[in-house]
């Protein structure tokens, strides 16, 4: 029986933003089979051919900056995890200014 392994975009990108790197040279990685080189058992040129996909093409690996407390912003009653922040895949940045 031939049976055709299917992974979704979603996926992808959720791996993306868990860490995964695109393979196990790429800058960021961290060991343990984190690369989607190694996860999906791709080539190089596999991975260059998944990232010409338009939903794709650009996405980087979402770098998580851990931090061992929460903020809490006593002059405005707002409370910042920063334990759950990380660095954007996109242009996208955050604007940690407070807002008053």
């Amino acid at each position: 029986m031939n049976t055709t392994n299917e992974v979704t975009i979603s996926q992808i990108i959720n791996d993306l933003t868990n860490g995964y790197t695109r393979t196990k040279t790429s800058k960021g990685y961290t060991g343990n089979g984190k690369s989607l080189e190694e996860k999906y058992s791709l080539t190089k040129k596999q991975l260059t051919v998944l990232f010409s996909n338009p939903s794709l093409k650009g996405r980087k690996t979402k770098k998580i900056i851990p931090f061992p407390f929460k903020l809490v912003d006593d002059v405005t009653n707002i409370i910042e995890d920063f334990s759950k922040i990380s660095t954007a895949s996109t242009k996208e940045e955050f604007d940690l200014t407070p807002q008053y």
